[in-house]
């Protein structure tokens, strides 16, 4: 019985297998399975890498070079130039002065070159009365700020107070011409100081006094006028210097006359 019972187990066992094959056969609606094959594993594709994006600023100007301040010209310091009359001169001034300053003498605080002699204009008595109307000194003198002529009347009579009785005029290379009217009793007046004449002159400087040729007790003077060119006149070369006796067109007379007898120029 035992042995038996075991056979029928072995059979039972390999019945199981057989159905299980037979299955397996008519799986696939019942039609013979069909043995694929096993794709071949896929290879794994690489992952692809996205950059990370980057700034990249736009380029700068280049900086403009500053360009470097011009450097102002330095000018040359202010000198006091005397200026000789000499090319001018038609008189002596012993005729008025016992003692006339002469040489290179300052007055008033400015250095003339004086040689005792003087331009002296017209006059009524003879032999004034042959003395020229007018003279020029020809400089070459830059940037001239200001000019200083030691110059006083002669004849200078009250009737003519107030009256332009001459000229002082400045020519320039490149600048306009430049005139000083001479007006009695303002930047004029008489050497010395009689009664009968103008003697005071507001816009003049006296800046030396003596004797008079023979009369000692008596004191004639010069006077310094001081002519101040605007600064438009600054940058241009001074190139004559002119006196101008026009009282005849201006007090219908020779008188009075005009005496110049120092000059001097400030300029750069």
């Amino acid at each position: 019985m035992p042995v038996i019972g075991l056979g029928l187990a072995g059979f039972g066992l390999v019945a199981v297998v057989v159905g299980v094959f037979a299955f397996s056969l008519l799986s696939n609606n019942g039609e013979p399975a069909v043995n694929l094959p096993t794709p071949a594993p896929t290879e794994a594709q690489p992952t692809a890498v996205v950059a990370a994006a980057t700034f990249t600023p736009s380029p700068s100007p280049a900086p403009t070079d500053t360009p470097a301040p011009t450097p102002t010209p330095t000018l040359p310091p202010l000198v006091i130039e005397p200026v000789s009359i000499a090319p001018i001169a038609n008189g002596v001034l012993s005729v008025d002065y016992a003692k006339p300053p002469t040489g290179r003498v300052e007055l008033g605080g400015v250095t003339f070159d004086l040689d005792g002699r003087a331009f002296r204009s017209q006059a009524s008595p003879a032999p004034n009365n042959t003395f020229p109307t007018s003279a020029a000194l020809e400089v070459s003198l830059p940037r001239v700020e200001r000019l200083f002529v030691l110059v006083t009347a002669g004849n200078a009579f009250r009737r003519f107070r107030d009256k332009t009785v001459g000229q002082i005029v400045l020519t320039f290379d490149t600048a306009p011409t430049y005139t000083v009217d001479l007006v009695l009793g303002k930047n004029l007046r008489e050497w010395h100081r009689p009664d009968n004449v103008v003697n005071v002159a507001p816009e003049t400087s006296e800046v030396w006094r003596g004797p008079i040729t023979n009369f000692p007790n008596l004191v004639g003077h010069l006077d310094m006028l001081t002519i101040v060119l605007p600064a438009d006149w600054h940058t241009a070369t001074l190139t004559r210097i002119e006196f101008l006796d026009i009282s005849e067109i201006t007090v219908n007379s020779r008188d009075p006359a005009i005496t110049v007898s120092g000059v001097a120029v400030e300029h750069r």
